[in-house]
Order: structure tokens, then sequence, then C-alpha cells
């Protein structure tokens, strides 16, 4: 029996879809399926066998599907837009619902009980197990399906997912993520498993060690997700693909990190970086305004390129790992969509092309932010880090020595 345990964390459940798709694909099935949270809502709707209208609904929803509440409301929820025009609007509308008892979830109760088939999903040979807190009797329950009390699934999964005080069968329970975000555990008890595949978003709340005896994949998002409760079909979409592409990688075995590169070439970057010249190291140093005084090859291989490595926070790792994500950095940077298979060789074309169209500039001061980040905790800002990447890149895949 194949399992499945989804990790909770809001809208970024999306990623769950995604990466459930990919799997699917590869002719995975499940048998016991255990989520908390979102994933408890999106793994009753895949152990029911409704993956097909889980995303559909992922790809249209909107924010009155899941709260009653006013145009500010939605508006906040769907942009989560912090100009500091909106921020009052926002404020008093939030503050609003608040006194008036909370957030209303009927809509969001109307929706699971249209899509999610309870007498189906027990009749149906996949298991299926939730997460909740039960605040009378101050534990947790982690429970599997024939533990729920017929008719109330539905009120169990809000149980589950709900961030305020949820009344069900005169209990109050609390969102399982309080306890444990990802139910490894609870699958493990549903019945013997040859292999598990756990799907994160890395959100907050707490979880279980995933150190177990039993085989696993660990599919997590190479980017962050975004907010946890941002309803946004373009951001929702773009976690779906995310999650897609994700797995696709794991399950092909692909080296790289945030693109789905084949066809790389042994050894590549070891040899990209022995084969560059004096002139053209010298000219990285100097548009990160700094002049070398030792031999350039020395310079590179006993400077530069351990600083690229604290930068991209890679420990203890190869040449072609550095060299890879230096090149994956510099792609997402320059726009390059990294949301399909491409040969290595196709992304590099496209890298030398993003290069011919990128104009380093010598940052006043960049070596000393650097030199104190390699030397101290204290962090390099985004625009710091893309110009050490953009710089070493130009020199790297552009033109000739001259």
């Amino acid at each position: 029996m194949i399992g499945l345990v989804l990790e909770g964390g809001g809208t970024r459940g999306a990623y769950h879809v995604g990466a459930i798709q990919a799997l699917m694909e590869q002719g995975i099935e499940f048998g016991i399926v255990t989520g908390t949270s979102i994933g408890a809502i999106n793994g009753a709707m895949v152990a029911a066998g409704r993956f097909d209208a889980l995303k559909e609904l992922y790809m249209n929803i909107e924010p009155s599907q899941i709260i009653e509440g006013s145009e500010v409301i939605y508006e906040y929820l769907a942009h989560q837009d912090f100009n500091p025009k909106h921020i009052g609007d926002y404020g008093r509308a939030i503050t609003e619902t608040l006194r008036s008892g909370g957030f209303d979830i009927t809509p969001l109760r109307r929706l699971l009980s249209d899509n999610i088939d309870e007498e189906a999903l027990r009749a149906g040979g996949v298991e299926f197990g939730l997460v909740t807190v039960d605040l009378k009797e101050y534990k947790a329950r982690e429970l599997l399906l024939d533990e729920i009390p017929q008719g109330k699934l539905v009120d169990y999964i809000i149980a589950s997912a709900y961030l305020p005080v949820f009344k069900a069968d005169h209990r109050l329970f609390l969102d399982g993520g309080f306890y444990n975000n990802l139910p490894l555990d609870l699958l493990l008890r549903g019945g013997e498993v040859e292999h598990v595949y756990i799907i994160r978003t890395m959100s907050m709340g707490r979880h279980q060690s995933l150190e177990r005896d039993v085989p696993m994949t660990i599919i997590s998002p190479s980017v962050n997700l975004g907010p946890t409760l941002l309803i946004n079909k373009e951001k929702i979409q773009e976690n779906i693909r995310m999650g897609y592409y994700d797995t696709l990688r794991m399950v092909k075995e692909l080296v790289s990190q945030r693109y789905c590169l084949s066809d790389i070439p042994p050894d590549y970057f070891f040899r990209l970086f022995t084969s560059l010249s004096d002139e053209k190291i010298i000219r990285i140093a100097a548009s990160l305004g700094e002049t070398i005084s030792e031999h350039p090859k020395r310079y590179l291989f006993e400077t530069l390129i351990p600083a690229i490595e604290k930068i991209l926070d890679l420990k203890h790792k190869s040449y072609e790992e550095i060299g890879l994500a230096l090149f994956e950095h510099f792609g997402m940077d320059r726009g390059i969509d990294r949301f399909r298979m491409i040969t290595f060789s196709d992304f590099e074309a496209e890298l030398r092309q993003a290069v011919l169209d990128y104009e380093p500039k010598v940052q006043l001061g960049l070596v000393e932010r650097l030199n104190l980040f390699l030397a101290t905790t204290v962090r390099l800002n985004w625009k710091d880090l893309q110009d050490i990447i953009g710089a070493i890149m130009v020199q790297l895949l552009g033109g000739n020595d001259g």
C-alpha cells in the first residue's frame, strides 16, 4: 500500500494539487491518505477519488467561496496589498469582523458538503485520517475514518482546518496544525505501507520527526509558496505548477533544484570554471568593486567560489552543485520559465541570451558588504545577491576575452 501525507498550510495547499497530479501520472495509487488542515480537505477529496474536482476548485476559487465578508475583506484575501492607502480599510474591516465573532465560514462548509461525499469515501476502500485538537479534553485527536462519527466527516474536516475555535458535537476543536501539521504516525497506524509520499508546504505549525523505518519521498517547495491565506488565482495556479514540476524533478531524479533540467554534461561546471581566463576573473572582481592581488585562478577557487557557496547557502557542495545553483538563480532572476522540462543545452542557450541583455554595474561598496557577510552572520539583501550573481554570469557565459 502506498501512503500520502499532506501538510497543512492554508491556500499553500495548491502545491499539493500539482504534486499529486505528477504522482498520479506516474501511475501511483494511494491506499491511505492523511492530512492536517488544508491537507485534510485535499486528502479527503483525493481519497474519495475526486482529484479532478479538487483541481477544478483550486483553479477557480474565489474568497467568497471560503468566507462571508465585505468587499474589503475579499480584496484583502485576494491581494494582501499592504499599500499604506489600503491598510486602514483592511484594519477596520478585520477588526469589525473579529468584534462580530470572527469570520463566517458558512461558504466553506457549503463547498465541502457539495464536494466531499462521505458515503462514497467510506465505501471507497482508501483509508483517510486527519488531525485536530480537542480543547475540552486538552488533547490532540488523530482520527482515522472509522473513528470519525458517521455523518460528521465534514464537521471534523472543518475542525482540522479551523484556526479560530470551532464547535462540533458539543466539543471545542482547534486547527490540527497546532499539534501535528504532518501526520505521518497517523498514516502508519492506518495500515502497512511499502512507501510514503510526504508533500510539504513549509508552513508554521508543529510536526513530528520524519525519521521512520519506512521508505519515503519528501516533496518540498523549491521556493516560498507565499501567504497561507492568499486567495489569488494567479498565485494559486503558480503554486500548482510548482508542485507539479518539483515532483517531476523528484521522481525523475534530476539533480537540478529549481528547474527540470535533463542531460547535464558530466563535469560541466568544473570545466567551465577552470576554462575561465585570467582576464575574465579580473573583470568579475572589478565588477564587484574589487582589485585582486593574488593569481586570478587562486582568487577564483579560494575566494570567489567559496563566497558563492556561502551566498547561496550551499554547505560542502561540489563544483557541479555550486555552478548549477548559480545558473538556476540567474535564470529565475532573469524570468526564464522554470515550469517545463528542458534540456540543459537549451537552458544554457537561454542563459547566454539573458547575459547579452544584462548590464552589470560596478557596485561601490559591494565587496565590503560581501566580505562582511562572509565574516559574520550579516545577510546580503536580494539586490546585492543578484548583482553578484549577474556579474559572475556575464563573465562565465558572455562574449570573448578581449
